[in-house]
């Protein structure tokens, strides 16, 4: 006959491990982290232009590396520079390498705008 104390912790066990797993509540998106360098024909002075890894850049289940580089290097840095023109990220540096993982957060939470 088992004991009470590990009858008790595999009731237990089974329960939060039930809520871990639950993923109604969750929000799953990619996470990905971009290797940079400076794309030698910006001669601006940006400080994007001096870091080598951008990450915490969020998108959708399902979106293939290419599709996230060409969304990184279109996205908007400057609506008008000091000449008037727009800046985007890849105007200041190009993608060397992508790494991701998949990711979740709560349903309720607004910090991811995707989706």
């Amino acid at each position: 006959m088992p004991d009470k104390k590990g009858l008790t912790f595999h009731l237990k066990y089974d329960l939060i491990d039930g809520v871990m797993r639950d993923r109604t509540f969750y929000h799953s998106f990619l996470n990905a982290t971009f290797k940079v360098e400076k794309n030698p024909t910006y001669t601006g002075n940006h400080f994007l232009a001096r870091v080598n890894r951008v990450s915490s850049c969020t998108y959708p289940l399902g979106t293939t590396e290419q599709e996230m580089i060409d969304q990184y290097h279109n996205s908007v840095v400057l609506e008008k520079d000091i000449d008037g023109n727009k800046v985007l990220t890849g105007d200041i540096h190009r993608v060397v390498e992508v790494s991701f993982y998949e990711d979740s957060i709560a349903k309720d939470d607004l910090r991811i705008t995707h989706d």
